[in-house]
């Protein structure tokens, strides 16, 4: 008879967990590659102040820039304090900075 092996369950969640680090640190190397490529540090800092992700898609300059789609980068970038996000300012818009 064979004897079925037994699985721990706290190191089988740990795996999982293990694995779904290695795909989040996957997904955020993609955002600061992207960001590096699109220059988004250097338009913020040649803007001397924060400004709105409007503008900075404005300065990317790119005609098929999905506006939805940096907005969800940022908010990766912001979570990782590579920039900082202000809502509580006058203007509708959340203003980005360097972090």
């Amino acid at each position: 008879m064979e004897k079925e092996a037994r699985v721990n369950p706290n190191a089988l969640l740990e795996g999982q967990a293990e694995i779904w680090l290695c795909i989040f640190r996957v997904v955020e190397t993609m955002a600061l590659k992207g960001a590096m490529e699109l220059r988004i540090a250097h338009i913020i800092h040649s803007h001397a102040r924060p400004i709105t992700l409007s503008q900075i898609a404005s300065d990317i300059g790119s005609p098929s820039l999905d506006l939805s789609s940096l907005a969800r980068i940022m908010k990766l970038l912001v979570h990782m304090k590579v920039f900082d996000a202000d809502s509580k300012s006058d203007c509708e818009e959340t203003l980005h900075s360097i972090a």
